[in-house]
């Protein structure tokens, strides 16, 4: 997960956003974070690449459908998802047309 190279940028994604954050969770429907797809791939959970780039786009999808566009947190998500999009470029090219197309919100 080359998502980590920055842990500045990726640290508001690496764990679940708290229950006590209600707004959230009235929006987002399926949270996801990055420990719980580490967890999936340690546990050889993912049968196919397009389900883990399914979970990972869901994390970016996430972001943007939650918080505004140049908000600290949507920028750091732009950051990380080039990380992402990147890594996805160079060792899973074939899947690069299932990875979603980053358009944070107005």
């Amino acid at each position: 997960m080359a998502c980590y190279e920055d842990s500045t940028h990726s640290e508001p994604f690496e764990r679940n956003v708290p229950k006590s954050f209600k707004d959230y969770y009235a929006v987002i429907s399926h949270p996801i974070c990055f420990k719980n797809i580490a967890s999936k791939i340690e546990g050889y959970e993912y049968k196919t690449v397009p389900e883990f780039i399914a979970d990972m786009n869901l994390v970016f999808a996430n972001c943007v459908s939650f918080n505004p566009s140049g908000s600290p947190i949507e920028k750091s998500a732009r950051y990380v998802y080039n990380l992402y999009l990147t890594a996805v470029r160079s060792q899973l090219k074939p899947f690069l047309d299932k990875v979603w197309c980053y358009s944070p919100k107005a």
